[in-house]
């Protein structure tokens, strides 16, 4: 069987199993087990053991549960909530103010859970209902609500990030110290968008509020910085080398109890501690699909052959970057974004390192196109638990509100292709100070 059958029978296994409901992580372990089995027969099978092993005891992967666990903390404490209502007095006088408000929001606790459904949960939870109450259009609410989730993709410590280093050898820091300043443009982005729509039409934003006394807003800062404090000293411990990332998770599970004594009951402890190893089986499943999917086009060749393939045709590097772009787009369609970067990475990464890609740029890239992936129907996870918030808004609405911050992200593409140091400036300059 030639690659491109192989190609074709693996994508086509992974597709009906989904299209019946099957869990992404059995499904891609299921397709990676025919590949190698059409492909080299049953002896092969037995580095299954071995993939499995070798999968699940990398040391950068400790990281994971570890940030999902303090996320977790910080949002069952209910420090998620208060901090948003502080930022939202804080932003008052501006026009709109619950709407950058809780992209503000989004970023800093993109930082703390390192994942997209996750922060648009903890900050929609909060901010739908107050956006309801104060007149605020909720249709626009839930798309930028949608929108300002997918930062947790971006802004370190993410998950998307910690896998894509495990899967490609690529330095964690590195990846972390890439995705910084593309996040915070990606966030500021936004910001400016809500602005501007606001200031041409007003019924979009709500009712004027109030100036809130004194005394609340040095209440509401006492609720501010101690979670901000908190993701400054776990990104600050990374970047300046004093502590790895898995070392630097470690301290932020022990931040997070600190900063949430006296909110978090045995029973709040333990529904956190739940979730975290919820979240954590279906990520690192995932992660033990792709492998076998992986294995299997290398064992094949398929991949070595699909590059040759690629590189054959000269393509220009921005010409390949705008087809992994359509891929991305029409793959985010139907697969979730951990899923889908993990089924792709074993036939992108190699044709986009040959084209000339740096490895650390690339997943940066790759990271934003996964943050678009959550907001395009229709499996945007992200357009799904901002509606589970408000029933009254219709899907479409929302699809339609988010559609916008996706042309954003887009653009965010583009000027990291025209402009690579955005992502590795930081990069460079953390290397020289170490």
């Amino acid at each position: 069987m030639g690659w491109g059958m192989e190609f074709a029978l693996l994508f086509a296994v992974i597709a009906v199993l989904l299209v019946a409901g099957m869990w992404t992580a059995l499904a891609l372990v299921i397709a990676g087990l025919v590949v190698i089995y059409v492909h080299s027969g049953s002896h092969t099978l037995e580095a299954i053991g071995s993939i499995e092993w070798n999968s699940n005891t990398n040391f950068t992967l400790t990281a994971v549960p570890l940030f999902i666990l303090m996320g977790q903390i910080i949002m069952t404490s209910g420090l998620s909530g208060d901090f948003f209502r502080a930022m939202s007095h804080w932003l008052r006088r501006v026009p709109g103010g619950l709407l950058p408000g809780s992209i503000v929001a989004c970023s800093v606790f993109a930082a703390t859970t390192g994942s997209s459904v996750a922060t648009a949960a903890a900050v929609g939870s909060v901010a739908v209902p107050e956006m309801k109450e104060k007149g605020y259009n909720m249709p626009f609410a839930a798309g930028t609500l949608a929108a300002g989730g997918t930062l947790g993709i971006l802004i370190p410590p993410s998950i998307c990030l910690i896998l894509y280093s495990s899967l490609e050898n690529v330095p964690v820091t590195q990846l972390f110290a890439a995705g910084l300043i593309p996040g915070l443009l990606l966030a500021g982005m936004f910001i400016v968008y809500i602005l501007i729509r606001g200031a041409f039409n007003s019924e979009l934003v709500g009712e004027r509020v109030a100036p809130v006394p004194l005394s609340v807003l040095l209440k509401g800062l006492v609720r501010i910085v101690p979670v901000v404090a908190l993701v400054c000293f776990v990104v600050t411990a990374i970047y300046a080398g004093i502590a790895t990332p898995t070392e630097a998770a470690s301290l932020g599970v022990c931040g997070a109890l600190v900063v949430s004594v006296g909110r978090l009951s045995p029973k709040k402890l333990y529904a956190a501690c739940r979730s975290a190893v919820q979240t954590t089986t279906m990520v690192l499943g995932i992660l033990l699909g792709a492998q076998f999917v992986s294995f299997a086009l290398v064992n094949s060749g398929a991949n070595r052959a699909f590059t040759d393939w690629i590189v054959a045709h000269n393509l220009g590097k921005y010409e390949l970057l705008v087809a992994i772009c359509v891929v991305y787009i029409l793959l985010g369609d139907f697969v979730e974004g951990i899923g889908m970067m993990l089924i792709t990475m074993p036939v992108l990464f190699p044709v986009a390192i040959a084209a000339g890609f740096d490895p650390v740029w690339f997943g940066i890239v790759v990271a934003v196109l996964i943050e678009l992936g959550q907001i395009t129907p229709p499996v945007g996870l992200n357009l799904f638990v901002i509606r589970g918030f408000d029933r009254d808004v219709l899907h479409g609405q929302i699809v339609r509100a988010a559609l916008p911050y996706a042309g954003l992200m887009i653009l965010l593409i583009a000027l990291l292709a025209f402009f690579p140091g955005i992502a590795l400036w930081l990069v460079h300059h953390t290397s020289q100070a170490q």
